[in-house]
């Protein structure tokens, strides 16, 4: 009889522990052990996780901006590569919706320029995101190189390549 009460409260002490909330550190850090994993559906489940719990924490943007990494890199190899960055695209966008004032959005917005320029070639696109970066963030270390991307766009790399006496690159 004392053992089965026993362990009944072993069992019951394990499914509440079970069903307790993981504070917004365990999420980032159960995230970082999936990554360094492989595990990117593990990664991405956690920071989800973190965003959905713990809105207001300053750790929500970072998380969103780091499951939009891994949709920029493609790492999720279940899903077809244009898929990926177009959800890349969907969590930055969530950044500049939700936490307009957090660091990541700069960055966020740059990345979508990018990934609808480099990736996409969906140049009209890019430079309104570009250009929207210029304007909203004119003091960034990335307004240069945004500059740049705008003037470049659509410019084969090899017509960057300066060419030799020969004519060669």
């Amino acid at each position: 009889m004392v053992r089965n009460l026993f362990i009944l409260l072993i069992g019951a002490a394990l499914l509440f522990a079970g069903c307790t909330k993981k504070d917004e550190n365990a999420y980032q850090t159960a995230a970082k052990v999936c990554l360094a994993k492989q595990d990117v559906k593990g990664t991405i489940e956690n920071y989800s996780k973190l965003v959905e719990e713990f809105p207001e924490s300053p750790a929500a943007p970072k998380a969103l901006y780091d499951i939009a990494g891994i949709y920029q890199n493609k790492m999720d190899i279940t899903i077809d590569p244009t898929v990926s960055l177009k959800k890349a695209i969907e969590y930055f966008n969530r950044i500049l919706d939700k936490y307009p004032k957090s660091k990541e959005a700069p960055l966020a917005l740059f990345n979508i320029g990018f990934i609808q320029a480099n990736d996409l070639q969906n140049f009209s696109e890019a430079k309104k995101s570009y250009e929207k970066f210029i304007h909203d963030y004119p003091n960034h270390d990335l307004v240069t190189a945004a500059k740049q991307e705008i003037e470049l766009m659509g410019v084969p790399p090899e017509a960057l390549v300066p060419k030799t006496e020969s004519g060669k690159n």
